[in-house]
């Protein structure tokens, strides 16, 4: 059963959360890369259904590609 809460006020600069769920998901951490400064070695997390579908990533590497 999800439960919802009503966003919080703040500063109009900053973001706000708007909602967040407790959900079942299976997460798996890996460490990848191979180790050049293009590809430095790392560790991933990945989170995916219980069905084996990849839902999403959390690489330290940004899009820009960069170590965040």
């Amino acid at each position: 059963m999800e439960k919802e809460k009503a966003p919080q006020k703040r500063d109009s600069n900053k973001e706000c959360v708007c909602k967040a769920a407790v959900i079942k998901v299976i997460v798996t951490e890996s460490v990848v890369g191979s180790g050049r400064d293009e590809d430095p070695i790392r560790k991933i997390v990945q989170y995916w259904s219980f069905e084996g579908e990849l839902l999403a990533v959390s690489d330290p590497i940004s899009r820009y590609g960069k170590i965040v």
